[in-house]
Protein backbone atom coordinates (compact mmCIF):
# COMPACT_ATOMS: atom_id res chain seq x y z
CA UNK A 1 0.00 0.00 0.00
CA UNK A 2 1.07 3.47 -1.30
CA UNK A 3 0.45 5.89 0.93
CA UNK A 4 0.60 9.82 -0.27
CA UNK A 5 1.80 12.35 2.86
CA UNK A 6 -0.78 15.03 3.20
CA UNK A 7 -2.14 17.47 5.91
CA UNK A 8 -4.85 15.09 7.53
CA UNK A 9 -2.21 11.91 7.85
CA UNK A 10 0.55 14.72 9.34
CA UNK A 11 -1.73 16.24 11.27
CA UNK A 12 -3.64 13.52 13.08
CA UNK A 13 0.39 11.80 13.83
CA UNK A 14 0.66 15.38 15.47
CA UNK A 15 -1.69 15.61 17.47
CA UNK A 16 -0.78 11.83 18.47
CA UNK A 17 2.52 12.53 19.90
CA UNK A 18 1.65 15.70 21.73
CA UNK A 19 -1.33 14.21 23.13
CA UNK A 20 0.89 11.53 24.36
CA UNK A 21 -1.64 8.70 22.83
CA UNK A 22 -0.92 5.07 22.77
CA UNK A 23 0.13 4.31 19.05
CA UNK A 24 -1.70 0.95 19.50
CA UNK A 25 -3.73 -0.54 22.38
CA UNK A 26 -3.15 -0.15 26.18
CA UNK A 27 -2.58 -3.85 27.74
CA UNK A 28 -3.48 -3.20 30.68
CA UNK A 29 -0.56 -3.96 32.30
CA UNK A 30 0.74 -0.28 33.63
CA UNK A 31 4.55 -1.41 33.72
CA UNK A 32 5.04 -2.66 30.13
CA UNK A 33 2.72 0.14 28.84
CA UNK A 34 4.41 2.58 30.66
CA UNK A 35 7.63 1.86 28.95
CA UNK A 36 6.55 0.80 25.13
CA UNK A 37 3.33 2.99 24.50
CA UNK A 38 0.81 0.14 24.60
CA UNK A 39 0.91 -2.44 21.48
CA UNK A 40 1.23 -0.75 18.11
CA UNK A 41 -1.14 -0.81 15.31
CA UNK A 42 0.38 -2.76 12.26
CA UNK A 43 3.40 -4.33 14.41
CA UNK A 44 4.82 -7.54 14.76
CA UNK A 45 4.77 -8.53 18.83
CA UNK A 46 6.25 -12.15 19.88
CA UNK A 47 6.68 -12.80 23.38
CA UNK A 48 8.86 -16.12 23.79
CA UNK A 49 9.46 -18.24 26.96
CA UNK A 50 9.80 -21.55 27.93
CA UNK A 51 7.09 -24.38 28.74
CA UNK A 52 5.40 -23.96 31.94
CA UNK A 53 6.10 -19.92 32.21
CA UNK A 54 2.28 -19.15 31.84
CA UNK A 55 2.26 -18.39 27.65
CA UNK A 56 -1.40 -19.19 27.59
CA UNK A 57 -1.96 -17.56 30.45
CA UNK A 58 -0.30 -14.47 29.51
CA UNK A 59 -2.64 -14.15 26.38
CA UNK A 60 -5.67 -14.70 28.26
CA UNK A 61 -4.71 -12.23 31.03
CA UNK A 62 -4.05 -9.89 27.50
CA UNK A 63 -7.38 -10.49 26.70
CA UNK A 64 -9.33 -10.02 29.72
CA UNK A 65 -7.50 -6.57 30.09
CA UNK A 66 -8.13 -5.55 26.41
CA UNK A 67 -11.02 -7.55 25.50
CA UNK A 68 -13.33 -7.84 28.50
CA UNK A 69 -12.39 -4.62 30.70
CA UNK A 70 -12.12 -2.43 27.55
CA UNK A 71 -14.37 -3.66 24.69
CA UNK A 72 -12.23 -3.42 22.17
CA UNK A 73 -12.46 -6.51 19.10
CA UNK A 74 -9.76 -9.04 19.42
CA UNK A 75 -9.06 -12.55 17.82
CA UNK A 76 -7.35 -15.20 19.56
CA UNK A 77 -5.95 -18.02 17.13
CA UNK A 78 -5.24 -20.94 19.03
CA UNK A 79 -3.71 -24.33 18.48
CA UNK A 80 -2.74 -25.81 21.73
CA UNK A 81 -6.53 -25.45 23.68
CA UNK A 82 -10.19 -25.69 22.86
CA UNK A 83 -12.45 -22.69 22.93
CA UNK A 84 -14.17 -24.21 25.94
CA UNK A 85 -11.12 -24.13 27.86
CA UNK A 86 -10.47 -21.11 26.67
CA UNK A 87 -13.67 -19.82 28.18
CA UNK A 88 -13.00 -21.55 31.11
CA UNK A 89 -10.23 -19.58 31.91
CA UNK A 90 -11.19 -15.91 31.01
CA UNK A 91 -14.05 -16.73 33.14
CA UNK A 92 -11.78 -17.49 35.70
CA UNK A 93 -9.54 -14.33 35.42
CA UNK A 94 -12.08 -12.31 35.06
CA UNK A 95 -14.33 -12.85 37.90
CA UNK A 96 -11.16 -13.69 40.08
CA UNK A 97 -11.58 -16.80 41.19
CA UNK A 98 -9.43 -18.98 42.60
CA UNK A 99 -8.92 -22.60 43.31
CA UNK A 100 -10.45 -22.24 46.63
CA UNK A 101 -12.91 -20.23 45.74
CA UNK A 102 -15.60 -23.62 45.60
CA UNK A 103 -15.80 -23.41 49.12
CA UNK A 104 -16.50 -20.10 49.61
CA UNK A 105 -20.02 -18.14 49.80
CA UNK A 106 -20.63 -16.56 46.67
CA UNK A 107 -19.02 -18.61 44.20
CA UNK A 108 -21.76 -19.31 41.85
CA UNK A 109 -22.46 -15.82 41.43
CA UNK A 110 -19.38 -14.92 40.85
CA UNK A 111 -18.96 -17.51 37.94
CA UNK A 112 -22.22 -16.35 36.62
CA UNK A 113 -21.62 -12.70 36.32
CA UNK A 114 -18.09 -13.11 34.76
CA UNK A 115 -19.77 -15.51 32.58
CA UNK A 116 -21.91 -12.42 31.22
CA UNK A 117 -19.58 -10.27 30.83
CA UNK A 118 -17.06 -12.91 28.73
CA UNK A 119 -20.29 -13.69 26.59
CA UNK A 120 -20.94 -9.50 25.91
CA UNK A 121 -17.04 -9.72 24.48
CA UNK A 122 -16.09 -8.91 21.02
CA UNK A 123 -13.89 -11.74 20.58
CA UNK A 124 -13.46 -14.39 18.13
CA UNK A 125 -11.32 -17.74 18.80
CA UNK A 126 -10.34 -20.34 16.08
CA UNK A 127 -9.34 -23.09 17.64
CA UNK A 128 -9.11 -25.05 14.54
CA UNK A 129 -5.55 -27.19 14.31
CA UNK A 130 -6.07 -28.03 10.79
CA UNK A 131 -6.07 -24.74 8.99
CA UNK A 132 -2.78 -23.36 7.11
CA UNK A 133 -0.99 -19.64 7.91
CA UNK A 134 -2.95 -18.55 4.19
CA UNK A 135 -6.10 -19.85 6.12
CA UNK A 136 -5.71 -17.89 9.47
CA UNK A 137 -4.89 -14.82 7.28
CA UNK A 138 -8.17 -15.18 5.53
CA UNK A 139 -10.35 -15.94 8.03
CA UNK A 140 -8.91 -12.83 9.99
CA UNK A 141 -9.60 -10.67 6.78
CA UNK A 142 -13.08 -11.46 6.50
CA UNK A 143 -13.75 -10.62 10.13
CA UNK A 144 -11.80 -7.16 9.49
CA UNK A 145 -13.91 -6.39 6.67
CA UNK A 146 -16.87 -6.53 8.99
CA UNK A 147 -15.62 -5.10 12.14
CA UNK A 148 -12.23 -3.04 13.29
CA UNK A 149 -9.99 -5.79 14.89
CA UNK A 150 -8.12 -4.04 17.46
CA UNK A 151 -5.88 -6.87 18.43
CA UNK A 152 -4.94 -10.42 16.89
CA UNK A 153 -3.53 -13.02 19.28
CA UNK A 154 -1.49 -16.42 18.55
CA UNK A 155 -0.70 -19.35 20.54
CA UNK A 156 1.55 -20.30 19.48
CA UNK A 157 4.25 -19.59 16.64
CA UNK A 158 6.35 -23.14 16.65
CA UNK A 159 2.65 -25.13 16.32
CA UNK A 160 2.57 -23.30 12.94
CA UNK A 161 5.97 -22.81 11.62
CA UNK A 162 6.37 -27.20 12.10
CA UNK A 163 4.14 -27.21 8.74
CA UNK A 164 6.65 -27.11 6.43
CA UNK A 165 6.50 -23.34 6.28
CA UNK A 166 9.41 -21.08 6.18
CA UNK A 167 9.67 -19.05 9.29
CA UNK A 168 10.52 -15.66 7.68
CA UNK A 169 7.52 -16.19 5.04
CA UNK A 170 5.42 -16.96 7.81
CA UNK A 171 6.30 -14.06 10.31
CA UNK A 172 6.11 -11.32 7.30
CA UNK A 173 3.12 -12.55 6.31
CA UNK A 174 1.63 -11.84 10.07
CA UNK A 175 3.50 -8.47 9.94
CA UNK A 176 1.49 -7.85 6.81
CA UNK A 177 -1.60 -8.64 8.21
CA UNK A 178 -1.19 -6.86 11.23
CA UNK A 179 -0.99 -3.66 8.44
CA UNK A 180 -3.43 -4.43 6.61
CA UNK A 181 -5.82 -4.62 9.42
CA UNK A 182 -3.94 -1.69 10.93
CA UNK A 183 -3.70 -3.41 14.47
CA UNK A 184 -1.17 -5.59 16.53
CA UNK A 185 -0.09 -9.11 16.54
CA UNK A 186 0.42 -10.24 19.31
CA UNK A 187 2.80 -13.37 18.96
CA UNK A 188 3.98 -16.22 21.41
CA UNK A 189 6.70 -18.75 20.88
CA UNK A 190 8.45 -21.13 22.85
CA UNK A 191 11.92 -21.23 23.37
CA UNK A 192 15.02 -23.59 22.92
CA UNK A 193 16.50 -25.35 26.07
CA UNK A 194 19.48 -23.49 26.72
CA UNK A 195 17.31 -21.51 28.59
CA UNK A 196 15.77 -24.02 31.04
CA UNK A 197 20.19 -24.85 31.61
CA UNK A 198 20.66 -21.21 32.66
CA UNK A 199 17.77 -21.12 34.99
CA UNK A 200 17.59 -17.29 34.82
CA UNK A 201 15.70 -14.41 32.41
CA UNK A 202 16.08 -16.03 29.07
CA UNK A 203 17.80 -14.05 26.58
CA UNK A 204 16.85 -12.87 22.45
CA UNK A 205 19.73 -16.29 21.17
CA UNK A 206 16.91 -18.79 23.44
CA UNK A 207 14.17 -18.27 20.49
CA UNK A 208 14.49 -20.96 18.01
CA UNK A 209 16.02 -18.54 14.43
CA UNK A 210 16.27 -15.77 16.78
CA UNK A 211 17.97 -13.48 14.01
CA UNK A 212 14.74 -14.27 11.76
CA UNK A 213 12.64 -13.75 14.59
CA UNK A 214 14.58 -10.33 15.58
CA UNK A 215 14.89 -9.07 11.89
CA UNK A 216 11.23 -9.59 11.17
CA UNK A 217 9.24 -8.59 14.32
CA UNK A 218 8.56 -5.08 15.61
CA UNK A 219 8.85 -5.68 19.40
CA UNK A 220 10.12 -8.67 21.38
CA UNK A 221 9.03 -9.50 25.15
CA UNK A 222 10.48 -12.46 27.16
CA UNK A 223 8.50 -13.95 29.98
CA UNK A 224 10.27 -15.23 33.11
CA UNK A 225 9.06 -16.79 36.52
CA UNK A 226 12.05 -17.41 38.81
CA UNK A 227 9.80 -19.18 40.91
CA UNK A 228 9.18 -21.57 38.41
CA UNK A 229 12.27 -23.06 39.30
CA UNK A 230 13.40 -21.96 42.61
CA UNK A 231 10.76 -22.48 45.24
CA UNK A 232 10.55 -19.06 47.31
CA UNK A 233 9.34 -18.09 50.70
CA UNK A 234 8.76 -14.86 50.74
CA UNK A 235 6.22 -12.19 48.87
CA UNK A 236 8.08 -12.48 45.70
CA UNK A 237 7.12 -15.86 45.17
CA UNK A 238 4.27 -14.90 42.37
CA UNK A 239 6.58 -11.95 40.83
CA UNK A 240 7.47 -12.14 36.82
CA UNK A 241 9.31 -10.42 34.81
CA UNK A 242 8.71 -9.19 31.45
CA UNK A 243 12.05 -8.21 29.19
CA UNK A 244 11.65 -6.08 26.62
CA UNK A 245 14.57 -7.27 24.84
CA UNK A 246 13.44 -5.23 21.14
CA UNK A 247 11.33 -2.25 20.46
CA UNK A 248 11.50 0.78 18.28
CA UNK A 249 10.05 3.43 20.47
CA UNK A 250 11.85 2.79 24.19
CA UNK A 251 15.37 1.37 25.91
CA UNK A 252 15.78 -2.52 26.23
CA UNK A 253 14.25 -2.89 30.20
CA UNK A 254 12.53 -5.51 32.58
CA UNK A 255 9.41 -4.84 33.56
CA UNK A 256 7.48 -6.75 36.69
CA UNK A 257 3.59 -8.13 36.65
CA UNK A 258 1.95 -10.27 39.58
CA UNK A 259 1.57 -13.70 39.09
CA UNK A 260 -1.33 -15.42 40.47
CA UNK A 261 -1.22 -19.04 40.15
CA UNK A 262 -4.36 -20.26 42.02
CA UNK A 263 -6.59 -18.91 39.06
CA UNK A 264 -4.32 -18.45 37.24
CA UNK A 265 -3.56 -15.30 35.60
CA UNK A 266 -1.27 -12.09 35.30
CA UNK A 267 -2.12 -9.06 36.39
CA UNK A 268 -0.17 -5.36 36.69
CA UNK A 269 -0.59 -4.60 40.24
CA UNK A 270 -0.53 -7.13 43.26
Amino acid sequence: MIIKVDTQLVSETKDMILNSEFRGIPTGFKGLDSYTGGFGNGELIIMGARPGMGKTTFACSLINNVCINKGLNCILISLEMYAKHIIERLINIHGDVSKNDKIENGYTDRIIAAANDVEKANLWINDSCTCTIDKYIEKCMSIGRKEKINLIIIDYLQLIEHRNIDLKKLLMKLKQLAIDLDCPIFVLSQLNRTADARKGMPHLVDFPYFKIIEECSDEILLLYRDSYYNTCKDENDNAASISIVKHSRCNNTNVFVFYDPMIPKFCGDK
